[in-house]
Order: C-alpha cells, then sequence, then structure tokens
C-alpha cells in the first residue's frame, strides 16, 4: 500500500472512531442516571466544598425577629479526578488489511466507550478495590466513609441535630434479611427521619436496589398482585425494583432503599469536571507514530462523585 493508500486508510479509521464516539454520546442513559440518584452539578475547579444547610422542615409563623437558618460549619470536599482509556492500532496492520484493522479497532474503541458511558454507574456500583486506578463504589465504601455530619454515609449514628443529642440509623448490617416485614420496617424508618426542628424530613422510599440474588424477592415484595398467601399484598407498587448485577461483587444479601422523589439533592453527587473527549495521535511527527509505528486515541473524562443526603438512602443486611 503506498503512503496515500495509508492517510486514506488513517482517515477512514478517523471517521469510523469518531462516529463511534459520537454514538456512545448518545446511548441510553446508564443505571445510575436513569435511576436519578445522582444530583449532577458543574464543577470548575480541582475539587468542591459542600456545606451542609441544617434540615428544618416547615414554616413557622412570624412572632418577633426572624430565625436565620444558616450553614453549620461542617462542610466536605469532592475531588475531581481524571480518567482515560487508550487505544493503539499497529499501522502495518492497517497497512496490510484495512479493513479488518478498522473493524477491529472500531470494536475495541465501543468496549472502551461503554465503559466510559458506565463510569457514574462504577462510582455507585463497583466493588471496593485496592488495585491502581480502580474505583472503589460509594455503596461499598459507605460503611466506612464519612459524609457531610462527620459518620460513615450508612452508619448507625447519624446525629439528629449536629449540635445536640440524638441519633438516627440508615444502615444495618446484620439481621435484617430482604423480607415484606423488613421491607416494611426499612421504609418506616426512612419516613420517620427528622430534621432538626425534630419533624419529618418528608422522605420518600421509592427505590428498592438489589443484586441478582434478590431479584425474585424483590419482585415478590413490590411486582407481585398477591401475597404468598393468596391475599392481595399491599406493598405492591411501593417502590421500583432495580437490580444491578455489579452488586454480586459486593454481596448477594445487602439491598438497598433510596428515596429519588422528595425535593432537594439526592442521595449522591456527581460533579462534572472536563465532558468525555476523543483526542488522536495519528500524524507522522506524533511520537507514537515515528517511535514505534503505531497510532493512538484517548478518551478521558474528568469528574468526581461523592456523597449526598444520608437520609434519603439505607442499606440493610441478612
Amino acid at each position: 500500500m503506498t503512503g496515500f493508500q495509508t492517510t486514506t486508510a488513517l482517515a477512514a479509521l478517523k471517521t469510523r472512531l469518531f462516529k463511534d464516539f459520537q454514538a456512545a454520546l448518545s446511548g441510553a442513559p446508564v443505571h445510575s442516571a436513569r435511576l436519578g440518584l445522582y444530583t449532577v452539578l458543574n464543577s470548575d475547579t480541582e475539587y468542591n466544598t459542600y456545606d451542609w444547610l441544617a434540615s428544618m422542615p416547615g414554616m413557622r409563623e412570624w412572632i418577633g425577629p426572624r430565625i436565620v437558618e444558616g450553614f453549620k460549619e461542617r462542610s466536605f470536599a469532592i475531588y475531581n479526578k481524571h480518567y482515560e482509556k487508550t487505544l493503539e492500532v499497529n499501522l502495518d496492520k492497517l497497512d496490510d488489511s484495512p479493513m479488518t484493522a478498522i473493524g477491529d479497532a472500531s470494536a475495541r474503541m465501543q468496549v472502551f466507550l461503554e465503559a466510559a458511558r458506565k463510569l457514574e454507574d462504577d462510582f455507585l456500583f463497583n466493588a471496593s478495590s485496592t488495585a491502581m486506578g480502580a474505583i472503589s463504589g460509594l455503596l461499598a465504601t459507605g460503611t466506612s466513609t464519612a459524609c457531610y455530619d462527620g459518620q460513615y454515609f450508612f452508619d448507625t449514628d447519624h446525629p439528629t441535630d449536629l449540635d445536640a443529642t440524638g441519633t438516627q440509623a440508615n444502615y444495618t448490617s446484620t439481621g435484617l434479611a430482604l423480607s415484606s416485614a423488613n421491607f416494611q420496617t426499612v421504609r418506616q424508618r426512612m419516613m420517620s427521619f427528622k430534621g432538626e426542628n425534630g419533624r419529618p424530613l418528608g422522605i420518600i422510599p421509592n427505590l428498592l436496589v438489589v443484586p441478582p440474588a434478590l431479584e425474585k424477592t424483590a419482585n415478590d415484595i413490590v411486582t407481585a398482585e398477591f401475597g404468598s398467601s393468596g391475599a392481595t399484598n399491599v406493598q405492591r407498587g411501593q417502590a421500583k425494583v432495580e437490580v444491578i448485577p455489579e452488586l454480586a461483587a459486593i454481596s448477594d444479601t445487602e439491598w438497598y432503599m433510596f428515596d429519588t422523589l422528595s425535593p432537594g439533592p439526592k442521595p449522591f453527587i456527581l460533579q462534572n469536571r472536563k465532558p468525555l473527549n476523543l483526542v488522536a495521535l495519528m500524524g507522522p511527527s506524533d511520537a507514537p507514530v515515528f517511535n514505534r509505528n503505531v497510532a493512538q486515541w484517548g478518551i478521558d473524562r474528568r469528574v468526581g462523585a461523592g456523597f449526598g443526603i444520608w437520609q434519603k438512602a439505607y442499606k440493610a443486611n441478612a
């Protein structure tokens, strides 16, 4: 193949990969986006700091001076991190069999792009890992990582009032296997969560998230028309069931309830710093081509994810 033909093949490959990239951007929403588990915010710096506004539901009669509900002197930061995947194509293979090389590169790029699309899911559902660059999901680390009130996100002693007494729990580590009775227990606990003035926050538990092993149990609880006794299932429709395959790597017995309906911030925060980007090193003077006779296409995204409102999440285990 002449140099001109090689250049033509590279141009065709660039066009194919760009089309793959555009198709990925317009793909169906991933689990976390579709379920509404994130408050999505834009970021323009290395990290964002969030101050917690004391939860004081309801209006009060205006008697005397106004009571100012300021920010508590507690805050937490979510750092933006940079993520990448890089594809390499040998130019000799492109020279010898351009159609095959283009097809293979496109197939690999589509796998990379699907991983990029699912990054937001990985932030939530990925198993905890210590491998270099691996993502430890928020559900897996929520029992060992602090949120805005200084307690672990999933914990048994969140303060009702940061400056006073009283605690509330959004975590049961053992003895609460998924069942109709325990589903109702968790639902009632969440709806009873109070703000700093002692009034219920108006939590609406509407999403039941389970690993594959609990799919049937979850559907029996909230989607079946009749219970095991043949009586009408009064819990039908009280929550939507979502089965997350990735949770099998964390536990087969842990299950979660979320509120994604009530006003205000969601259980988790997604912080967009830089959108998904596609760049190429394919020119004759680019280092990979000049030194190693390969062209490279890289995708990258800068983003952060962290804990939002703990009262809108509950984690239970058998």
